[in-house]
């Protein structure tokens, strides 16, 4: 798995992606995030909107992934911290 974010320090938009290198198995993943580089505090929950699905999740600093190649190869998500 890959997992980085992009922040545009202007507008603070930030999109996380995470994907599978694996194009034949289910693969689980976890991710360990720098929040502030996020925008967020350390101990911050944030919510995640995955533009490629429409999911929404409820993110902190660790966070579990699940991709499957034959249904959700990778998240597109961008950042909305609470509050």
């Amino acid at each position: 798995m890959l997992c980085f974010s992009k922040r545009d320090p202007a507008s603070g938009n930030t999109v996380l992606v995470v994907c599978s290198l694996d194009p034949h198995n289910v693969q689980w993943g976890n991710t360990a995030l720098e929040l502030p580089a996020l925008g967020v505090g350390w101990s911050d929950r944030f919510a995640v909107r995955d533009e490629l699905t429409g999911a929404e999740y409820d993110w902190g600093q660790f966070n579990t992934v699940r991709l499957d190649p034959y249904e959700q190869p990778a998240h597109l998500l961008t950042v909305h911290p609470h509050g």
